[in-house]
């Protein structure tokens, strides 16, 4: 468990679904590396992360789950 409070950038970071990646939320939509697919949206590290989701995004997705 942590002690310290959770800061707004940490709230604002995910992780890449295809490599695991921590992305910043800001900076990927900037950067056309945001994709809304099943209701929620995925950030991606790079073109080529964001190109490997969008070919079988099923591989990718997390089930059940939307974007708060």
């Amino acid at each position: 468990m942590r002690d310290e409070p959770v800061t707004e950038t940490e709230s604002e970071i995910e992780t890449d679904p295809v490599c695991g990646m921590r992305v910043e939320d800001e900076l990927a939509r900037d950067h056309d590396l945001a994709v809304v697919y099943e209701g929620r949206q995925y950030l991606f590290c790079g073109p080529s992360c964001r190109a490997k989701f969008l070919h079988r995004p099923a591989d990718y997705a997390v089930p059940g789950r939307t974007q708060p």
